[in-house]
This record gives structure tokens, C-alpha cells and sequence, in this order.
């Protein structure tokens, strides 16, 4: 199973039909020289997250989904109060 693809992204965020985010789920515009669409965030099986962490990117199951859910929820928050985003959480 994917996630739809959405329409009016850059090809150059896409690898293998999924649409790449760095740690706290931000999309890329371009993969490869690292440049991301600052306020589009994107969770579940449409995303690749590729990290030295998870080199291999994240299994498409629900429990992740959720744990992503829960992660982008909390950076999300964080955002609103002026703070950081936090990559320590995924």
C-alpha cells in the first residue's frame, strides 16, 4: 500500500513514488540539495524519511504513522510558542 501523492510538489522531493521529509517531517522541495518547503509537513505512508538513524526509511505501519503524528503534533506546538523544533523525538 502508498499514500496518495500530492499535486504541485517538485519532483525533486519524490524518491521511489514518496514524498521526502527530513526529522520533524518537513517536505523537500529538493532531496538532494536539502531544500525544503518551510511550512509543509507531511506524515504516514506517503513520506521517506531517510536519516542516518533510519537509513532506510520508516516501515509503512500505523503504529508509525501515529508516532509521527504525535511528534509533528508536539514540534507543531512547539512552533506556535516561538520555539525550536525538536528532531530527538522520532
Amino acid at each position: 500500500m502508498k499514500g496518495n501523492l500530492i499535486k504541485g510538489l517538485d519532483n525533486e522531493g519524490l524518491q521511489k513514488e514518496k514524498i521526502m521529509v527530513n526529522e520533524v517531517n518537513q517536505v523537500y522541495r529538493n532531496y538532494k540539495s536539502r531544500e525544503l518547503y518551510g511550512d509543509i509537513f507531511a506524515i504516514g505512508d506517503v513520506t521517506e524519511v531517510s536519516t542516518d538513524q533510519y537509513p532506510h526509511g520508516l516501515p509503512g505501519l500505523a503504529p508509525v504513522a501515529i508516532q509521527q503524528g504525535k511528534h509533528l503534533a508536539r514540534n507543531l506546538t512547539r512552533l506556535m510558542h516561538g520555539k525550536e523544533m525538536d528532531e530527538s523525538k522520532m
